[in-house]
Order: C-alpha cells, then sequence, then structure tokens
C-alpha cells in the first residue's frame, strides 16, 4: 500500500442460513449480517496479534452466495485507488477505478462459486469413498495467477 502498511488476511466463507433459531432470525434482520458476524469473530481471534506484529489485520469475508463483507469491499477500494492511481494514460480515474473493481469482484465471485461447487462435488465423492476430481489448489493457483505481477508467477500471490 503507498501508505507502506503491511497487512495480513484472513479469508473467510460464511453461510447466512443456520440450524440455530437465534441466529437465523439475527442473520435474516439485514443483508450482510453472516459476513459482518464472521469479520467480528476474525477480529477478536487476529487484530491485536497482527496490530503487536506491525501488521493491519484485514478480515476478508465473503457469505457463500457471493456477498463480500463491509470490511473486504473497504480493503478491495483502496488497493484499487492505489491500483488505479499507477494507471498512466488520460482516462478519468473513477472509470479506471470502476473496471479494476470489477475485474476483481468477477475474479472473487468466480473463484469463490467454484470453489463451492468444488466443495459440494468432493462431499459427494468422499461419501462415496474416493477422491473427487475437482481440488482446490490448482484452482486457487489459476485463479490467483489473474493478481499476480507479469514474470513472476502465482507464486508470490499463494504464498508458496
Amino acid at each position: 500500500m503507498p501508505s507502506g502498511e503491511s497487512y495480513l488476511g484472513d479469508v473467510s466463507v460464511t453461510h447466512p442460513m443456520s440450524v440455530e433459531a437465534a441466529r437465523l432470525r439475527r442473520m435474516s434482520n439485514y443483508v450482510g449480517a453472516a459476513a459482518r458476524d464472521m469479520e467480528m469473530v476474525k477480529d477478536r481471534k487476529y487484530k491485536t496479534i497482527c496490530k503487536e506484529m506491525g501488521l493491519e489485520f484485514v478480515p476478508l469475508v465473503f457469505e457463500t452466495y457471493g456477498r463480500p463483507g463491509k470490511k473486504t469491499v473497504e480493503f478491495l477500494s483502496a488497493v484499487v485507488n492505489h491500483a488505479a492511481s499507477r494507471v498512466r494514460g488520460g482516462e478519468d480515474f473513477a472509470a479506471v477505478q470502476g473496471r479494476i473493481m470489477q475485474q476483481y469482484f468477477k475474479i472473487l465471485s468466480c473463484t469463490l462459486q467454484r470453489f463451492v461447487a468444488a466443495n459440494v462435488l468432493s462431499s459427494i465423492h468422499l461419501r462415496r469413498g474416493r477422491r473427487g476430481p475437482f481440488q482446490a489448489e490448482p484452482l486457487l493457483a489459476r485463479d490467483m495467477a489473474a493478481f499476480s505481477v507479469p514474470g513472476q508467477g502465482a507464486g508470490g500471490a499463494s504464498g508458496e
């Protein structure tokens, strides 16, 4: 980031439905409640530890149907603002921001839906006693390549 801060993120996917009646009522009160609750859980767990290490913590939370958490949107907006400020040319800054944000959300949305589908298919295969054909690692490597610096591959982005 331009301010020189280092960030640590924790990605979570949470489902807005629950078998617990009290939680279901709470989740149905407003849109994004499940993501907000998971952000609070992650903040309680990691924020203080990261602060002690000199890192900013960002809970990157999505609901299974694709809705990102508020802090995810705020973080991506900051990343997009930084990326858009580096684009040279005569284009309108807001138009560049919009295109970059749209591209990021397309990639993240498709990745999320593929992982949800892969988990469903894997659990079906697991119940039948065999390994499913859809494994998470190759899917992630392909998607993270879109965020990597040209010539460096996805290694740095996927944590290898």
